[in-house]
């Protein structure tokens, strides 16, 4: 039971800032998070050394998200 108490008090953000402490200073979560609630792609460009919107495009249409 204590090995599932320590991993229940880890959340998104705390491990976000673990993994990458600057990823909600970049704005690519804003991006992320105001594509979502528009509902299109969000347009990471400007945060990716190499493009991948077509990965996210092939992602979200296996899932049915978009078509």
């Amino acid at each position: 039971r204590k090995q599932f108490e320590e991993i229940l008090k880890i959340t998104q953000k705390s491990m976000v800032k673990e993994i990458a402490p600057e990823y909600f200073k970049t704005g690519e979560q804003s991006e992320g998070a105001k594509a979502f609630l528009e509902k299109r792609l969000p347009n990471l460009r400007k945060y990716r050394n190499t493009p991948c919107q077509d990965k996210i495009k092939a992602s979200l249409s296996r899932i049915g998200t978009i078509s």
